[in-house]
C-alpha cells in the first residue's frame, strides 16, 4: 500500500505542478492580453485626440475665413452706402449747335459735372463716342449730343 499511496501522491503532485504551470502560463497570457489591450486603448486614444485636434483646428480656420469674408462684405456694403444727405442726380442728353468759337473743351467746361467725371478728357471722350467723332475737330453750325446731369427728374 505504501507504494500505491506514494504513487498516488506522486501523481497528485505532478498534476498539481502541471496545474500551477498552466495557471501561471494562463496568468502570463492574461497579462500579455491585458497589456496588448491597454496599449491598443492608449493608441486609439492618441488617434482620437489627434483627430479632435485636427477637427478643432479646421473649425478655427473656417471661422476665421468666415469672419474675414463677412467683414469684407459688410465693409464693402457700408462703403457703397449713400449718405442721407447725398443727392441723386439723373443723366440726360441734349443736342447743341456748335458756335463759331466753340471747341470740345469749351463745351466740356459748360456741361461737365465734376461729381461724375474725373477730368475734362473723360467728358470729351464720352462726347466723341456719342457723336462718333474720330478726332477733336468740330465744325461751326454742326450739331452735337452732349450729356449732362441734373438733380431733378424729368418725365
Amino acid at each position: 500500500m505504501n507504494k500505491i499511496t506514494g504513487l498516488i501522491v506522486w501523481l497528485f503532485n505532478e498534476q498539481i505542478e502541471k496545474l500551477i504551470e498552466r495557471k501561471s502560463l494562463f496568468m502570463y497570457t492574461q497579462c500579455e492580453i491585458t497589456n496588448y489591450r491597454s496599449e491598443k486603448r492608449i493608441r486609439n486614444n492618441r488617434i482620437r485626440r489627434k483627430r479632435d485636434l485636427q477637427r478643432k483646428f479646421l473649425m478655427f480656420v473656417m471661422t476665421v475665413c468666415l469672419v474675414i469674408t463677412s467683414s469684407i462684405g459688410v465693409n464693402g456694403f457700408m462703403s457703397n452706402a449713400k449718405d442721407k444727405h447725398s443727392k441723386i442726380s439723373y443723366k440726360y442728353y441734349t443736342s447743341i449747335t456748335v458756335g463759331r468759337e466753340d471747341t470740345l473743351w469749351s463745351i466740356a467746361g459748360e456741361y461737365m459735372d465734376e461729381d461724375h467725371y474725373d477730368s475734362l478728357n473723360d467728358y470729351i471722350e464720352e462726347v466723341r463716342q456719342i457723336n462718333h467723332l474720330a478726332n477733336d475737330i468740330i465744325t461751326y453750325g454742326g450739331h452735337l449730343i452732349v450729356p449732362y446731369y441734373m438733380e431733378e427728374y424729368i418725365e
